[in-house]
């Protein structure tokens, strides 16, 4: 009895003790389920916040990605733009280099326009000192100019041809073309062509003198022949040497140019285009000639034999035989000096 009342009680303390580990082991498991659900919640909620961070990340990439896009759109119109503008800058480059040469174009005609202007402003300039500043001297009545003319130009400005060779001059004679001719002495002599010439080669105000005006120029200076009378000392600037011979010496001819006329020694050129003033190896010219405005002598003058289309010509001093002698009457092939009187 006593055996099975141990037994049992043993038994009973073997299932209460087994009992109390069992009831252990489940506190055990439950503490672990609990560590784990809270280890599962903590993992869950650490990847929820993964996740979270995954959603806001593919957000802003797509935020990212759409700007970008909108940034390539904007990029791709700011693209486009530039090359319209680069197109219309190239044009604009193209215009304004086009209107460069052509203003370069410009600027040369124009600089040559104004060369050309210049040039003529010069020209007139001097046909207009030709034309007004004329130096002249009151001798009785008249008023003569006292130098020769020396312009090259008529006066509209046109220029009058020059001959500087001896077929030159033939050829404005066969052509009836208005020339001059330099002497070596500077004098300038005009064929009868010029000074005939419509266009005018005398300033303004001024004529050309008639034989007439030139024979009461001589006879108001006290007349004499016209190699050593009264008149040509007084209207010559220049000794007048006449040559001598066998029997006689040279004669030189003292003048005193008191009339103010200032004759200066000259030449005249042949029609065949010869100097006179080249005629001897001194190359000395002792006489002055000018045309007149008359194809015929006074009639209180010895009379020359008048040729249609022959001018008068009047000379003071000695140069050659031909001409001596005072005045005589030459074709407007000849070339001969130009002094003006007052009007």
């Amino acid at each position: 009895m006593k055996k099975t009342i141990v037994f049992i009680l043993t038994l009973a303390l073997v299932k209460f003790s087994f009992a109390q580990n069992k009831k252990k082991q489940i506190k055990i498991l439950n503490n672990r389920v609990d560590s784990l659900k809270i280890a599962f919640q903590n993992e869950n909620s650490i990847k929820n916040n993964e996740i979270n961070k995954l959603v806001n990340t593919t957000k802003d990439l797509e935020l990212q990605k759409a700007n970008l896009q909108n940034n390539g759109a904007v990029l791709n119109a700011t693209i486009s733009d530039l090359k319209r503008n680069n197109s219309l800058l190239k044009d604009s480059l193209n215009s304004s280099l086009n209107n460069i040469i052509k203003l370069d174009s410009d600027n040369k005609r124009a600089f040559q326009k104004i060369s050309e202007l210049k040039a003529k402003l010069d020209s007139v300039n001097k046909l207009y000192e030709k034309l007004t500043k004329v130096s002249t001297v009151k001798i009785g009545t008249q008023e003569w100019m006292t130098e020769d003319i020396k312009t090259t130009v008529y006066n509209n400005g046109d220029p009058i041809y020059e001959a500087k060779q001896e077929e030159q001059w033939v050829e404005c004679a066969n052509k009836k073309i208005g020339c001059y001719r330099k002497l070596s002495n500077g004098t300038l002599v005009y064929n009868g062509f010029a000074v005939n010439d419509e266009r005018g080669i005398l300033p303004i105000g001024f004529e050309l003198p008639t034989y007439s005006q030139f024979a009461q120029l001589i006879k108001f200076l006290g007349g004499g022949e016209s190699q050593m009378g009264k008149a040509t000392k007084s209207l010559a600037t220049y000794p007048i040497i006449i040559p001598g011979n066998d029997f006689q010496k040279d004669v030189n001819l003292k003048t005193n140019g008191s009339s103010g006329f200032k004759a200066k020694a000259g030449g005249f050129v042949y029609e065949s285009g010869g100097l006179d003033n080249n005629m001897w190896e001194t190359n000395f010219c002792n006489c002055s000639y000018w045309w007149t405005a008359s194809n015929e002598v006074s009639s209180y003058e010895e009379a020359d034999v008048v040729i249609a289309g022959n001018i008068v010509v009047v000379d003071i001093g000695y140069c050659s035989q031909d001409l001596g002698g005072g005045k005589g009457l030459y074709p407007p092939t000849f070339g001969f000096a130009v002094r003006g009187i007052k009007k």
